[in-house]
């Protein structure tokens, strides 16, 4: 990694010294390729990153990054760098939803208020507030404000109780807008019981709709999103942190099934001759990020 180079300064203008460049690919360091350039989602600035490839394990990742700290401040000022302007943190989770995932995260065997839960980047808070209320002890973390409002919130890892480990937690959405996934899912193991389980979500560079949109693809983002997983980019990650996965599979967003997606034709309320064209691209081909369920290495 280098810092920016003054050359590149007539198209960026954010502060150079927080943000790096990644010649070499940020989860094996392998040799890189330019395949695109994009820019962020704030449409009033027209600052062009590049769209990079590994050329071993295919992660795909936005280049210059942005240091931590920076992400961090921005999320904290809910920036429009990192939080699109249609972004609600009020959107409700209904009921259904959250019993699916309880279903995932605990098996019919296990009793929820026996376990210590964790939650990277709560988002709206249900399901961060569901979970508080069925485990016997549950915190958060997330930088940005709306994560004040809800219980047990911490803005960083490292400010969770240092005696305090978790054996069930969740990091949806998320590995995707860091610096360093590897360094993160560190961290996370730092505060994890022998044995905690692991689930994430993320975007899928191996879909099909990632294949063909590239930068067009409704996954790219930046500087909110900044990785794009292949499935081979997953594995070493997780290695590499000291994680092993249970399942990888693709998913849609919100882990929708086949059933959800015709039933959102009839229900959501929004313009129906829009859900009609769009039906056929998202029951087909809407496979766009990974579902992964993880277990931690044991330490030598």
């Amino acid at each position: 990694m280098s810092k920016i180079q003054e050359s590149d300064r007539k198209i960026f203008n954010f502060p150079l010294d927080q943000f790096q460049q990644n010649f070499f690919c940020p989860i094996c360091n392998s040799k890189s390729v330019l395949i695109d350039e994009i820019y962020t989602i704030n449409s009033s600035y027209n600052n062009k990153f590049h769209l990079k490839e590994c050329s071993f394990c295919h992660h795909w990742w936005i280049d210059p990054i942005p240091i931590q700290s920076y992400l961090s401040y921005l999320y904290s000022i809910s920036s429009k760098f990192v939080v699109s302007h249609d972004y609600s943190n009020d959107s409700k989770v209904n009921s259904n939803d959250l019993n699916k995932l309880y279903k995932k995260i605990f098996s019919e065997k296990e009793t929820s208020s026996d376990y210590n839960y964790l939650e990277i980047g709560i988002g709206s808070g249900d399901v961060y507030d569901y979970f508080q209320s069925i485990t016997k002890i549950c915190y958060g973390v997330e930088p940005g404000p709306w994560g004040l409002k809800h219980r047990n919130i911490v803005s960083d890892i490292n400010e969770l109780p240092l005696d305090l480990k978790f054996n069930r937690i969740v990091i949806f959405d998320v590995l995707e807008h860091v610096q360093n996934p590897i360094q993160l899912l560190k961290q996370v193991k730092m505060v994890a019981q022998s044995d905690v389980k692991l689930f994430c979500t993320f975007p899928n560079k191996d879909s099909i709709l990632a294949k063909c949109y590239r930068s067009k693809w409704r996954m790219m983002r930046p500087l909110g999103h900044i990785h794009f997983f292949s499935k081979k980019s997953i594995k070493i990650t997780l290695n590499k942190s000291g994680w092993y996965s249970t399942k990888i599979e693709s998913s849609r967003p919100n882990l929708k099934t086949n059933f959800e997606i015709i039933s959102d034709l009839f229900t959501i309320k929004s313009n129906l001759s829009e859900k009609i064209f769009n039906f056929p691209q998202e029951f087909l081909l809407g496979r766009d990020q990974w579902y992964i369920e993880c277990n931690a290495l044991k330490n030598d």
